[in-house]
């Protein structure tokens, strides 16, 4: 079971998001929160994880899988 939340959020943080153009970052930001939620919800099991747990990992996404 672990070893398969591992390699379910190892697969979400080689995601990689783009947007050269960058411009007002909505488009990097909704990313990084969805995969974040995304991660968030693997890694506790939960469909509604914390605030926090939200947070930490939208955050280990921008540093993983975002680009700008």
């Amino acid at each position: 079971m672990a070893a398969t939340v591992a390699r379910q959020i190892a697969a979400l943080l080689a995601i990689r998001v783009c947007d050269s153009a960058c411009g007002s970052g909505h488009f990097l930001l909704a990313a990084a929160r969805r995969i974040g939620r995304a991660l968030a919800q693997i890694a506790t099991g939960e469909d509604e994880p914390s605030p926090e747990v939200v947070r930490h990992w939208t955050r280990e996404a921008i540093i993983h899988c975002i680009y700008g």
